[in-house]
């Protein structure tokens, strides 16, 4: 990958209209975190790369921060996205999951669908997150889709249909069975391909060793 790629600014991941999750499941753990951890608001803005007004609204439950955002927030706290939520996990170092019962995120704007498995355990320093996606459908009217950007690595792995990725200046098409492994600090975009939208496995690591 080309180190000289020039990455989005805070306002892109801010502003995508990627997956949201729900401003009240965010906002009252927000500022506990941020409290516990001793960070002003402006500490958090230079650490997430978000926004200082962005955060001051995410605080206050006034606007959904995308699944990028979240990311962001995370890696800036040293814990998986599932952990940012609140989900815990018992003492013996095993949680399960059961079909259907995963923490549902859907976004109005562009129709995509995020399914959050069993998240990192709290101790953990892996930073793993997993989530089933359903992108949105490509569109012939959407010619430059809006790329996403947060930290860590990201691994795809396509469960049925056709998905395009579009990394950067770069476009790929994969169908089931294909994977893709990136950085996600790379600027990144999925979208689904054909007449319904596929189903994607995504799990993210954001090294915090």
């Amino acid at each position: 990958m080309n180190p000289s790629m020039k990455h989005p600014t805070r306002a892109s991941s801010e502003t995508t209209d990627s997956p949201t999750v729900p401003a009240n499941q965010l906002a009252a753990r927000l500022a506990g975190l941020r409290a516990a951890a001793g960070l002003s608001l402006d500490r958090l803005a230079e650490r997430s790369g978000l926004t200082k007004s962005y955060l001051s609204k995410l605080e206050r439950g006034l606007c959904d921060p995308s699944i990028s955002s979240a990311s962001r927030l995370a890696a800036a706290f040293s814990m998986g996205v599932a952990e940012l939520l609140g989900d815990t996990v018992s003492d013996n170092g095993l949680r399960i999951a059961r079909a259907g019962t995963g923490r549902l995120i859907s976004s109005a704007a562009d129709t995509a669908i995020v399914e959050f498995l069993t998240g990192s355990p709290e101790r953990s320093r892996t930073g793993l997150s997993a989530f089933a996606l359903r992108p949105p459908l490509s569109s012939e009217d959407e010619k430059d889709p809006p790329l996403a950007t947060h930290s860590g690595d990201e691994l795809l792995y396509v469960l049925a249909g056709q998905v395009r990725l579009w990394m950067a200046d770069r476009i790929e098409d994969l169908a089931a069975g294909d994977s893709a492994w990136y950085q996600a600090e790379i600027p990144h975009r999925l979208r689904s391909l054909g007449h319904e939208q596929a189903q994607v496995l995504i799990v993210t690591c954001n090294c915090l060793v």
